[in-house]
């Protein structure tokens, strides 16, 4: 089996990329695990809550309302303070990898690609056993479109989500597959669609 972590930029493609390797090989052949769905789950569990609840007033934020995350306010809270941020990733992550190498172990044989979207790979050098990173990367333009236009973000909010990262050029070093996603969507599934072509040849 062929286990490779999605990585790259925020607003850069990632899931698109994720779901065009899933169309690709079919759910019998390849398997998919996303980091950041995880988290999403994690961060409603009550004993999770009750402790971004007490860590809320240490930074005068709400973050839980009706019993229930105020993803709005936490999203701010992570971008603005890095203690925050540490705090929650030593949190979370544990246990995303927990659910990580159960969806491993869970697999069948006929599986042949692991697909692992990790946003934070480099950033919190997140530990994921993989063959190959794929780094989804756009210029800081197509980013900043995508989330203040299409996903409605603050300006300000964006810019620190986008510098909370590592540097684009830095991620594209670290990989071994790039995808560049700053022209039209052909583009990117073709790029996509050669490096589904390239992983099938390699698995025959």
């Amino acid at each position: 089996m062929l286990t490779i972590a999605v990585t790259g930029g925020v607003a850069c493609g990632k899931t698109s990329v994720c779901e065009r390797f899933q169309r690709g090989f079919g759910p019998s052949r390849i398997s998919f695990f996303s980091c950041d769905a995880e988290v999403s789950v994690i961060l409603e569990i009550s004993d999770i809550l009750g402790v971004l609840r007490e860590w809320g007033k240490e930074f005068d934020a709400d973050l839980v309302s009706g019993g229930h995350l105020v993803r709005a306010t936490m999203r701010e809270l992570l971008f603005e303070n890095l203690e925050f941020r540490e705090r929650v990733e030593g949190l979370v992550h544990p246990l995303v990898l927990e659910r990580l190498d159960v969806h491993l172990a869970d697999q069948p044989d006929s599986i042949r690609i692991s697909l692992i979207e990790v946003p934070l790979l480099y950033e919190s050098n997140f530990p994921v056993v993989r063959d190959l990173d794929l780094v989804v990367a756009a210029s800081g333009e197509t980013q900043m479109r995508s989330l203040c236009v299409d996903r409605g973000l603050d300006l300000l909010l964006a810019k620190r989500m986008i510098q909370a990262q590592l540097p684009m050029k830095q991620k594209m070093e670290k990989g071994e597959l790039v995808v560049w996603n700053d022209g039209s969507r052909n583009s990117l599934d073709c790029q996509t669609d050669h490096l589904i072509a390239r992983c099938d040849k390699i698995l025959n």
